[in-house]
């Protein structure tokens, strides 16, 4: 008999802790595809994005939220802590477009600027 209630009360709490579990799994899936998807409202933008050689993530965080680029920074932060890349972010300037989702704008900022090319012929000037 009391064998049989202490079965019960533990696949009541096995039972609990599933749903439990299941329920965490939502709200943070949910939660995730508000805050890491991106902030496009059907207009594109593009814009031109600096990070400073000495900037903590969190000053990088404030300025891409200040130009809409991020939805909360300090989603921003968190993600960036549990994806690896939080000390990763590399100095330079950036044009990243509102399109882009959190994770590509990390990816981004820590693959570094991309280095843009000139070939000035012989004879030319800076003008042209």
């Amino acid at each position: 008999m009391q064998e049989d209630k202490i079965n019960r009360n533990t696949n009541k709490f096995i039972l609990l802790y599933i749903f439990g579990v299941i329920f965490f799994v939502v709200v943070f899936w949910m939660f995730g595809q508000t805050y890491i998807s991106n902030n496009s409202n059907g207009l594109t933008a593009s814009i031109n994005f600096a990070i400073d050689k000495n900037q903590g993530v969190w000053q990088i965080a404030s300025n891409l939220e200040e130009d809409s680029l991020i939805k909360s920074k300090v989603v921003f932060v968190i993600y960036s802590l549990f994806s690896g890349h939080f000390s990763e972010f590399k100095p330079g300037k950036y044009r990243l477009s509102d399109e882009l989702n959190m994770r590509n704008i990390v990816n981004i900022i820590t693959d570094g600027p991309q280095e843009e090319s000139v070939t000035f012929y012989p004879g030319m000037t800076l003008k042209e």
